[in-house]
């Protein structure tokens, strides 16, 4: 088979079929990549978010830093790696990842878990009009007394200590 000799259509569908096919296997190489990094950061996720659960915040801040240095505008990681800055006790810094996980997502504040969360973290630093704010915002979105109970003591504390003032 002499190319040179085609005709010019079969020549331009030759070489539109090769082009697709190196593009196909150029996108399927590509798509394969993503695949194992998007499992390999999943996992790393996971273990991450286990530590978390077990209360081990020393192991799961360097992963979740890791994550978060490659997806800097994700607010589960912004979340998490507040938690895991107040479960060490770095109260101010944790405090600046739970507002950006706000500013990135502001409807997580419709979360309760958020909300005692990021309550307690400003109750320890002493921002007690700030706590105050979070805290009861959980009367507007859960009637779950398990929140509830956990936003009261603080709530009282915080009430006591504002008409020290």
């Amino acid at each position: 088979m002499n190319i040179l000799k085609m005709p010019k259509t079969n020549l331009v569908f030759l070489v539109l079929l090769a082009s697709t096919l190196i593009y196909a296997l150029f996108a399927l190489g590509l798509g394969a990549q993503q695949d194992r990094r998007f499992n390999q950061d999943y996992s790393l996720f996971q273990t991450a978010g286990s530590m978390l659960d077990q209360g081990n915040p020393r192991g799961a801040e360097p992963t979740i830093r890791q994550l978060l240095d490659q997806q800097p505008t994700s607010y589960i990681l912004l979340w998490d790696y507040g938690i895991s800055l107040a479960g060490l006790g770095d109260f101010a810094r944790a405090d600046y990842f739970f507002a950006r996980t706000e500013a990135q997502r502001p409807f997580v504040v419709n979360n309760p878990t958020f909300l005692i969360q990021y309550g307690q973290v400003l109750f320890t630093e002493g921002k007690y009009a700030e706590a105050k704010k979070y805290l009861l915002r959980l009367n507007q979105v859960t009637n779950d007394p398990k929140f509830l109970q956990l936003a009261q003591p603080m709530l009282a504390e915080i009430k006591t200590k504002l008409q020290g003032k």
